[in-house]
């Protein structure tokens, strides 16, 4: 946009680095036949279902093959991890966007749930309103991405 700034400035100052990013990975993405890029920013959780009595929450977030995954929010089943975005090369508008909550314990990771949104599905716009996504193979929990 000309003049009156985006939308992600509204959203972090960091917005101009992110900007950045976003249209070099889709330049190379694109300069091989993919799609081209997709941020994906795991804002927060609400009411996770744990496994224990701790619950160490975070998220992996996978696209086309490539994972990434937040930091651990530890004893909270309200985690709110305000991250950094992570940045995906996209193949086709058919790829998904999966991202699976985990509690993290010493003897090996829970699932706590997860979604999945297709890429064509997904906002084409930065700083929207958060809808929370309902967590499947979950009885309850929800978590808000952009």
């Amino acid at each position: 946009p000309s003049g009156g700034g985006s939308l992600l400035a509204a959203v972090d100052p960091r917005a101009a680095e992110w900007e950045a990013k976003l249209k070099k990975l889709a330049a190379q993405v694109g300069s091989k036949g993919g799609l081209g890029a997709l941020l994906v920013r795991v804002v927060s959780g609400s009411n996770l279902e744990c496994t224990d009595d701790r619950c160490d929450a975070y998220v992996n977030v996978a696209v086309d093959g490539k994972t990434q995954r937040t930091e651990v929010v530890e004893n909270n089943v309200n985690p709110r991890w305000d991250a950094s975005p992570f940045f995906f090369g996209v193949l086709s508008a058919s790829s998904v966007v999966r991202l699976e909550v985990f509690d993290d314990n010493l003897l090996g990771d829970e699932p706590m749930g997860h979604f999945e949104l297709q890429v064509s599905k997904a906002p084409v716009k930065v700083g929207l309103p958060l809808l929370p996504h309902r967590l499947q193979g979950a009885s309850r929990g929800s978590l808000e991405a952009e």
